[in-house]
């Protein structure tokens, strides 16, 4: 995880520390560079990356689910004529976080 990421990562913590913890399931995401199975592993380490972390922070194990979505489910840009191709990856290879109700 980058320096950015695990600050957005705390900034989720304090969050989320207002809403008691809620469960949570981590989605990893890849550019399209690499074949269907590595980009499905890749993801997942993305996903537990987030889910580590976060347990380091006190959070439960046992309110984290994780899964690896490869490239199968690619961020829709608006205006994408206005990334050049390294700027659409890097928004590609992502993790999102989604509080189970």
């Amino acid at each position: 995880m980058t320096a950015l990421g695990a600050k957005y990562a705390d900034e989720l913590i304090a969050y989320l520390r207002t809403k008691q913890l809620p469960k949570l399931l981590i989605i990893g995401h890849t550019d399209h560079d690499g074949s269907d199975s590595y980009n499905l592993a890749l993801s997942r380490r993305r996903a537990d990356a987030v889910r580590s972390f976060l347990m380091t922070r006190g959070y439960g194990p046992d309110r984290i689910t994780t899964i690896g979505k490869g490239y199968h489910e690619p961020i829709r840009l608006e205006n994408a004529e206005s990334f050049d191709d390294d700027q659409i990856k890097q928004l590609l290879r992502r993790v999102e976080v989604q509080i189970v109700r």
